[in-house]
């Protein structure tokens, strides 16, 4: 199999997979829940507390208007909140509040049936081949990023083992 079947087949999985995230989410929400990336920006803030959004835009990769967005969204729906920072009033932290908080576990549990629905079809054994060759095209994709992404030195993608 050559490369370009392989990227197609990596393509084609990817968006089956949002795709179905997409529709058990409505399912299990209904219209109107936070979207994928208000969903990472809560997940970041909930293993990371008291981030300034200098720090998560570094982290998430993204560009400070869009996340701004995303924050100014999150904040009126009641699942974030800013707290000027104590040492220096022009930086603003963010912290989930209790909706926030409920929303990611709400989020989690959806998750695991998600996982569980999609690998019902493969065997361990297969579930581990799958695993090891994720894990190898990941590294792959992280460096031909890092290499060819020389204004941002030290940007990683992450590494799987």
């Amino acid at each position: 199999m050559d490369s370009i079947n392989v990227l197609e087949s990596l393509n084609r999985l990817v968006r089956l997979t949002r795709r179905f995230q997409v529709s058990q989410s409505r399912d299990a929400r209904g219209p109107g829940h936070a979207s994928f990336g208000d969903t990472r920006l809560m997940g970041v803030l909930h293993r990371s507390e008291g981030l300034s959004a200098k720090e998560l835009a570094e982290i998430m990769d993204v560009r400070p208007p869009s996340l701004s967005e995303a924050l100014g969204r999150l904040e009126s729906n009641g699942d974030i909140r800013r707290e000027r920072d104590a040492l220096d009033y022009r930086v603003n932290r963010f912290y989930l509040t209790d909706k926030g908080r409920n929303e990611i576990q709400k989020r989690a549990d959806d998750y695991t049936k998600m996982r569980d629905a999609i690998e019902e079809c493969l065997s361990e054994e297969e579930r581990g081949i799958f695993i090891k060759l994720c894990g190898k095209l990941s590294n792959q994709l992280t460096e031909l990023t890092e290499k060819g992404n020389p204004r941002r030195p030290g940007y990683t993608l992450g590494t799987m083992e």
